[in-house]
């Protein structure tokens, strides 16, 4: 992203993010940029958990991911009041919007799609989003079992590193220290079974 951003002249200029093994479909690239070619936003994120999405997601997946989302949805309140999915490659980038974050952005793994998303909100950049047609393969996953790039409590962890970077929780919020004292296996219990004084508290920030 830097590299094309620093070679861009005069213009309009979209850059799209896709993970490399497409798996959004490009056709939906229209549907991407629609928004930012029409001037009523300057970003747009795709997302697979909307009312107009259609998704098929195992339901294992499903619920792990529902369970994410509300984590971070509680340290990242601002964002949450717009997108639900957010941890997706399929982003769209006016040029100059992407200009004025890229230098904030210090996560480079999978939150870093977060990031992305938490700097437009902290400069104000118009930010919206889109429902896309998605299906989800628990073979092809990279987060699952032996295969398993980078766990979900490390995920959380960074997503924390976002929060408090971008201040948008509290440094002392006591579910914010809990994740960050827990261990891989604790966090492997409650991600089966979440208990549910820890549900509470993650949904006492609405949906």
């Amino acid at each position: 992203m830097r590299s094309t951003v620093n070679d861009i002249k005069d213009g309009l200029y979209i850059l799209i993010d896709n993970d490399a093994d497409l798996s959004v479909h490009p056709a939906l690239t229209g549907i991407l940029i629609e928004d930012i070619l029409s001037g009523k936003s300057k970003v747009v994120a795709a997302s697979r958990r909307e009312p107009d999405s259609v998704s098929i997601i195992g339901s294992t997946r499903n619920t792990r991911g529902q369970f994410f989302i509300k984590i971070w949805r509680y340290l990242l309140p601002e964002l949450a009041k717009i997108i639900k999915d957010t941890n997706r490659a399929f982003k769209a980038f006016e040029s100059e919007a992407l200009k004025q974050i890229l230098n904030r952005i210090e996560i480079y793994t999978f939150p870093y799609q977060i990031e992305l998303l938490q700097a437009c909100i902290s400069h104000g950049i118009p930010l919206q989003k889109r429902g896309i047609s998605y299906i989800d393969s628990e073979a092809a996953s990279t987060q699952s079992g032996s295969d398993i790039t980078e766990t979900y409590l490390n995920q959380i962890r960074q997503i924390i590193d976002i929060a408090l970077r971008y201040h948008t929780i509290n440094p002392n919020d006591k579910l914010l220290r809990f994740f960050l004292s827990i261990s891989e296996e604790e966090w492997m219990t409650i991600e089966n079974t979440p208990p549910d004084d820890l549900m509470d508290s993650i949904n006492s920030v609405g949906t």
